[in-house]
């Protein structure tokens, strides 16, 4: 037996390690390819669900939420209630088990509601109807954040040059490794203070430590990436830009009122100010 396997030469074992490798290349390629289908799925259906059941019933649920008259508010209530129970009701799209059982649970507060009408039951109903709207804002976050997460990050470097792209690409990647071996120095730090503690207040065994002995390498490590991710943190945030949304508003203040009406002095709406009717408009313009 050991003289048939010495027979075997280097030569001998190059077919074999080849089909190996075809084999395991195979493998991965078709491990990989799938899970980019299920991932290109996954954001399909949640841009689906973002489309045709979040976004359309929150902006709905506003409008109802918005009604001063409180018999229209109760109709447009109802309607609403109706469409989730009914036989083309939005939540046949609808994956995240929360929103689900929220909508349920708004729907049998409603049936409690028409059964006994009384202030209980009005203030359980509209907690259920608010509840299920917060569902609904919590998932539009998370589905945008999701699609859209490196879409500003996209389109800021389709703008510039390729010098800067490419040190804007190079600093993005240094940053999120560094933001990992951060996390990953202060969970060590964590797991060694809690050993000290065990040992000292638990009264462990001395011999059995894990990783008490390089307390101070850990510590080191922790405080200097600590260091690196607050340097790189502040020029993120001065210059680059990475994963950071800058939003505005406008503020009711009367030079930026100002600044808008001179700006927009042709279109700018006046307070108070009646057009005059389309017959006339008509007749001026003849």
């Amino acid at each position: 037996m050991k003289e048939t396997i010495h027979e075997y030469t280097l030569k001998d074992l190059i077919p074999l390690v080849s089909a190996i490798v075809v084999v395991l290349g195979w493998f991965i390629t078709y491990i990989l390819n799938r899970s980019q289908k299920l991932h290109e799925i996954f954001l399909a259906k949640t841009e689906l669900n973002l489309k045709e059941v979040c976004g359309p019933l929150l902006s709905e649920m506003e409008l109802i939420i918005s009604e001063k008259h409180s018999q229209s508010r109760m109709r447009a209530l109802e309607f609403f209630i109706k469409k989730l129970a009914g036989a083309k009701s939005p939540l046949f799209l609808e994956s995240n088990t929360q929103v689900i059982v929220q909508a349920n649970a708004l729907k049998s507060a409603y049936r409690t509601y028409k059964s006994e009408p009384n202030q209980d039951n009005n203030d359980f109903l509209w907690s259920s109807f608010l509840a299920l709207k917060e569902s609904f804002s919590s998932k539009i976050k998370e589905h945008r954040s999701l699609l859209f997460k490196h879409y500003d990050w996209k389109y800021k470097m389709d703008r510039l040059n390729p010098v800067l792209r490419l040190l804007c690409e190079c600093f993005r990647i240094c940053f999120v490794t560094v933001t990992g071996l951060t996390l990953v120095g202060g969970g060590l730090s964590l797991i060694t203070l809690s050993e000290l503690l065990a040992k000292k207040f638990l009264f462990l065994n001395e011999n059995v430590e894990i990783l008490i002995p390089y307390q101070s390498y850990i510590y080191a490590f922790s405080f200097l990436m600590f260091l690196i991710w607050l340097f790189a943190t502040l020029v993120n945030h001065s210059f680059v830009g990475y994963r950071i949304e800058r939003v505005w508003v406008v503020k009711r203040e009367e030079k930026t009122i100002g600044w808008y009406k001179r700006k927009y002095s042709e279109i700018f709406p006046v307070y108070g100010q009646t057009s005059p009717p389309a017959e006339e408009i008509d007749s001026i313009e003849g």
